[in-house]
């Protein structure tokens, strides 16, 4: 598996899985998480070995690895969890908790490869990836009759809606488009809704809101001494903490992040989708969301604001909290 890479120089001799990301603290190593998992299963399943490799064998290709453990340390406590005695040849304590399986994942590499330096990016990822796959272990996906039978729908939580926002910016970023479909909305599973103070109309259920960690939990997370006192670290410490950054494109955008108790971060809902679209048929890489039924301005958007995870943004002024009965 080549990490930072876009083709192999062994192809006759191997099969290859490619990420070809940069590594700083910005780039979405998340949406690439789920395949890299499956790839790295399928090959120790077939007997085979799997080589993770970037440039420095650090930051990227670590990073990869704790994923990939994360999922299989989850996957193997649910099976144990099912029988009456301990699985064999497992790398995995039979106690542990499930909340500090990042930590426990994180010191097998580190263990393996001393010299690892994960940046805080990759790290903050992790966990969202950590509580997706946790998700995904212990529930199964919503199952919706359509007039074509019943069909599986997505995963309706936080972690995986942040997942889903993160996707959305990175196909944007690389084509210009974005996903053929946003998420509908669907409040039967969630004990709250928000709707437009105007007309009533649902927006957004809580699953649809963008997963933010708080500083504790930030501080929580496995951190690399090497990575914050290197200048790429010092100069991305730099960058968060300054109040001016020239680089930023959108001033209004930015300036509203700056008061997060008077907005939503919030993944693509199916309704925006019509507001995005332009008259050439293109998305538009930012503007201001209505609402689809009155019209009245509910949020704004911008694909290209350097933030990862601040794609979509609506106006807690505009909305009203309404209280859901779920079976």
């Amino acid at each position: 598996m080549a990490c930072g890479f876009e083709k192999g120089v062994f192809v006759r001799w191997f099969r290859y899985h490619f990420i070809n990301i940069l590594d700083t603290p910005s780039s979405n190593l998340l949406q690439h998480l789920p395949r890299a998992t499956k790839f790295i299963n399928c090959a120790l399943k077939s007997n085979g070995t799997v080589y993770i490799h970037c440039v420095h064998g650090q930051s990227r290709s670590c990073a990869v690895a704790i994923a990939f453990l994360m999922h299989s340390q989850l996957l193997h406590h649910r099976r144990e969890s099912s029988q009456s005695h301990p699985i064999p040849s497992s790398p995995f304590s039979r106690e542990f908790e499930i909340e500090n399986s990042l930590h426990v994942c994180s010191a097998i590499v580190k263990k393996a490869r001393p010299c690892m330096a994960v940046n805080p990016g990759f790290g903050t990822q992790l966990e969202l990836y950590r509580r997706m796959v946790l998700i995904g272990v212990v529930s199964k996906r919503t199952i919706k009759e359509t007039n074509n039978g019943v069909v599986p729908m997505v995963h309706q939580s936080r972690p995986h809606a942040t997942f889903r926002t993160v996707r959305a910016k990175s196909d944007f970023t690389t084509s210009g488009q974005i996903p053929a479909k946003f998420c509908p909305v669907d409040d039967s599973s969630s004990k709250k809704s928000y709707v437009c103070n105007r007309c009533n109309e649902i927006l957004i259920a809580d699953h649809n809101i963008v997963l933010e960690l708080s500083s504790r939990e930030v501080a929580r997370l496995p951190a690399s001494e090497y990575w914050s006192n290197s200048s790429g670290g010092k100069e991305y410490a730099a960058r968060n903490t300054s109040s001016h950054d020239s680089s930023t494109p959108n001033d209004g955008f930015k300036k509203m992040l700056k008061h997060p108790e008077t907005v939503w971060k919030v993944e693509p809902m199916e309704w925006m989708r019509s507001t995005m679209i332009n008259t050439n048929n293109t998305i538009d890489s930012r503007g201001t969301l209505v609402c689809p039924k009155c019209t009245q301005k509910v949020g704004v958007w911008d694909w290209c604001y350097p933030d990862l995870f601040s794609c979509i943004l609506l106006l807690k002024a505009k909305l009203d909290v309404r209280e859901t009965m779920v079976s």
